[in-house]
């Protein structure tokens, strides 16, 4: 939400680690002494801004799932049930990598038990039914939302620019490691 780093030092030192619990003191005035008054107004547009672009970001993209998922779902037994984690491991808890490996790969697992699988998985959002929104759609977004809290479209792009050049795992191509 800041890249100030006496601020973040304030917030880090206050165990103020996630935007979630820094909104809720925000909405009870509670950062006194941590934040610059002048700071709160930008701090809650960045944070308005990350909570739309997570949303955005995470609609039809699956959950992993492990071990305590597939005994939770009832459609894997304890005798399938190491054969089916390892698998689930093996393919980083991809959803749709486990059923496919369920039906072509686990000796004797019923295709039946895929589909309660399936069900299950869909039921509790680890299969996403939509397709993920595209990366220019999500940034549009994100710009969008700055507007909508008053900035101007050029400020509101480069504010956007910068938050999600903050929160990408992307290294910055622009810098040349030696």
């Amino acid at each position: 939400m800041t890249e100030d780093p006496e601020i973040l030092y304030r917030l880090r030192t206050a165990g103020i680690e996630q935007w979630g619990h820094l909104r809720s003191l925000l909405e009870i005035s509670g950062v006194d002494g941590l934040l610059p008054e002048n700071a709160h107004e930008r701090v809650r547009q960045h944070g308005t801004a990350l909570e739309a672009f997570v949303e955005a970001y995470t609609v039809g993209r699956e959950k992993p799932v492990d071990r305590e998922v597939l005994k939770t779902s009832g459609a894997v037994s304890d005798k399938f049930i190491d054969e089916a984690s390892n698998l689930a491991d093996r393919v980083a808890g991809k959803p749709e990598s486990i059923l496919d490996g369920l039906s072509n790969e686990v000796n004797y697992f019923r295709e039946e038990n895929v589909k309660i699988l399936r069900e299950y998985l869909r039921e509790e959002g680890y299969l996403g039914p939509m397709p993920t929104r595209p990366d220019e759609q999500i940034y549009a977004l994100v710009v969008d939302i700055y507007c909508q809290s008053g900035l101007s479209p050029e400020t509101a792009t480069e504010a956007a620019s910068g938050l999600l050049g903050r929160i990408s795992a992307a290294p910055d191509p622009s810098v040349v490691e030696d």
